[in-house]
């Protein structure tokens, strides 16, 4: 399948403006008449492979279509390249560490041993092999759903969660200090009271903070 980006020189993520703008600079660059003899088949060749990505890509209906062809051809890819990986990778039985025998009725107890690590051994590649397949599988169907115009949102985890909440109450705190150090400085401080006693909405937010602030004092100090 041919990788029609690749063709225009653009990312799959390019928009079409730059899409048409690569287009444009291909045409002109590979123009059989600005050739020599020698490179003017070759540069029809190439002008027609040009044209034809552009036709699909600049074309919002073929370019849906032709994304999700080329997604699940990255994701058959990606199959037979992990297939090629394990069948390559999976190691014969000489290869798998041994121990010395010293007995000869230790023999099937080794036997056991070198299948119990091959097993581990291909469960493992069986493991990488299916996390990549769902990976890549799970990207193209969120691609294919931003395409058609859905937006993507993901769940924070716990841990995110719980940075974001002490990233907030370290920005309170940081402001908290600021406001007090600014409230230090006579001019401004009387700045403040006086917009405070003249500003019906100013006093309104002031009043509504400063209750929350008492709430969550005293909810932490039990008073």
């Amino acid at each position: 399948m041919k990788n029609y980006y690749e063709i225009l020189e653009v990312s799959e993520n390019a928009s079409p403006e730059v899409i048409e703008k690569a287009y444009k600079a291909l045409v002109k660059k590979y123009h059989p008449d600005l050739q020599p003899n020698e490179k003017k088949q070759e540069a029809e060749n190439k002008i027609k492979m040009i044209n034809e990505a552009y036709d699909t890509l600049s074309n919002s209906q073929k370019k849906e279509t032709y994304d999700r062809q080329l997604k699940m051809q990255k994701i058959k890819e990606e199959q037979l390249k992990y297939r090629n990986m394990q069948k390559n990778s999976t190691p014969d039985n000489q290869d798998l560490p041994k121990k010395i025998i010293k007995n000869p009725t230790d023999v099937k107890q080794q036997h056991a041993e070198n299948q119990n690590l091959q097993k581990e051994y291909n469960q493992a590649i069986q493991q990488a092999y299916n996390n990549a397949y769902q990976n890549a599988y799970n990207q193209a169907y969120i691609n294919t759903l931003k395409n058609m115009g859905y937006q993507i949102q993901y769940e924070k985890t716990w841990k995110e969660k719980i940075k974001t909440f002490f990233a907030a109450i370290l920005a309170i705190l940081l402001l908290a200090l600021i406001f007090f150090l600014l409230w230090q400085i006579p001019f401004v401080r009387n700045y403040l009271i006086d917009l405070y006693n003249s500003n019906d909405i100013v006093r309104l937010l002031v009043d509504i903070v400063t209750n929350i602030l008492t709430s969550f004092v005293s909810l932490l100090t039990g008073k």
